[in-house]
């Protein structure tokens, strides 16, 4: 898509990436950890919208596209609040 005069992405979408290292860390401790049920979900510092992380792969590319915004009927987008591991 990313050869494509106009890129449609999904909006209503958002992202909160998290470090690989932070993840295994913590999956480590938990895994060692005495039993602990349900735990607190783990994000990172920064929410990001899809054409916020489609923005910064153009701009690394040296690439430049006009975004279209398509709205997903339905309630899955209003449901996606920060993605979390």
């Amino acid at each position: 898509m990313a050869k494509l005069p106009v890129i449609p992405l999904p909006a209503g979408f958002r992202f909160q990436p998290v470090d690989a290292d932070e993840v295994a860390a913590r999956l480590v401790a938990l895994t060692f950890g005495t039993p602990a049920g349900l735990v607190p979900d783990m994000g990172g510092p920064r929410v990001y919208s899809v054409a916020d992380l489609l923005r910064s792969y153009l701009r690394a590319r040296g690439k430049h596209r006009m975004l279209v915004p398509v709205w997903i009927p339905g309630r899955a987008p209003a449901r996606s609040g920060p993605a979390r591991i």
